[in-house]
């Protein structure tokens, strides 16, 4: 993974036929599925916790020197491994500085009871900012299955156990977020009313400024399209918070979907979008961004707070 803040917002691309800016992302339309626990599997100690987290700091940075998606992929998995194998291709097209190594430290270790992963709250020695990390089990094997960086806000109180141990939480409420705020941003971003969440840089603002992005592209009639976010088909994680609400990480895609109204007109996406496909766009254009989330759910169906993000470019099409 690349140890970076990518939750800030930017405006993508350029189009001509007149010349402006534009924004980028795109998607698939899956449902979201919640994260099970696994009655049968034993409790990590902090210890094995720490280890396997040691162990993924190693190899990571194996894994970045050489740009090796087999590396990358015996320590990652789900979303977390497909925006990282994406950023991987963007570096190798030169669009990209390669990774420095970095560890993490201030580690805090969140184990929930019976469950088949685990979560770790810590700093990157780079400056980076504060990352919120998952672990998941799978074939045997403990790999980060997603992450997300705080923007400018604290992360809840995780409520533990007299044993120290944290506590998963599947609800129907945990399931449909990543729906529900997917919604929020693609009515704010089409002008529309969002509600159920609250005001912030990943939610009133990130949907005010892609449909600004979107008003740029269409106002003068050359294109024709919008941008709309999805829950992505990735397991949802929540742990529960000390004040009885749940922190809970969760993935969309991004779609910026575009067809051409004037022949000569022209698009031209965000650098990055070059490694998958053409510099200038005729007819059409569909980019593709994979967001990965965390948000506090409140008790008692409060405004959601949206506190964290990760997000990569995962691909383009057109012609």
């Amino acid at each position: 993974m690349r140890s970076r803040t990518v939750a800030g917002l930017m405006a993508l691309g350029m189009l001509a036929a007149g010349c402006g800016h534009g924004g980028g992302g795109g998607g698939t339309s899956p449902s979201p599925s919640a994260s099970g626990t696994t009655p049968a599997a034993s409790a990590l100690t902090e210890t094995q916790a720490r280890a396997i987290f040691a162990k993924y700091q190693k190899v990571n940075n194996q894994a970045n020197a050489h740009l090796s998606a087999a590396t990358l992929s015996t320590i990652e998995t789900g979303a977390m491994l497909k925006g990282d194998l994406a950023d991987y291709k963007v570096i190798r097209a030169g669009l990209d500085s390669k990774i420095k190594p970095f560890t993490y430290h201030s580690a805090r270790f969140y184990l929930p009871r019976d469950a088949d992963w685990f979560a770790v709250d810590a700093k990157p020695s780079n400056g980076g900012g504060e990352e919120f990390l998952v672990f998941a089990r799978t074939g045997g094997t403990y790999k980060l299955a997603t992450s997300a960086w705080k923007n400018k806000a604290s992360f809840p109180a995780i409520a533990r156990g007299a044993d120290g141990s944290a506590t998963a939480v599947t609800t129907p409420a945990t399931a449909k977020l990543a729906a529900a705020h997917s919604e929020y941003l693609s009515n704010v971003a089409a002008g529309l009313r969002g509600s159920g969440f609250a005001a912030g840089a990943l939610t009133s603002k990130l949907g005010a400024q892609w449909h600004g992005y979107v008003n740029e592209i269409t106002q003068d009639g050359a294109w024709r399209g919008g941008t709309t976010w999805k829950a992505a088909d990735y397991p949802v994680y929540a742990l529960a918070t000390a004040d009885g609400g749940a922190f809970v990480w969760y993935t969309a895609t991004q779609s910026l979907d575009y067809s051409t109204v004037n022949p000569t007109a022209w698009y031209r996406p965000d650098k990055p979008f070059f490694a998958f496909g053409p510099k200038k766009y005729r007819h059409d254009y569909h980019g593709t961004w994979l967001w990965r989330f965390a948000a506090h759910l409140p008790k008692d169906g409060g405004a959601t707070a949206v506190l964290a993000s990760g997000r990569l470019p995962v691909g383009a099409s057109g012609s």
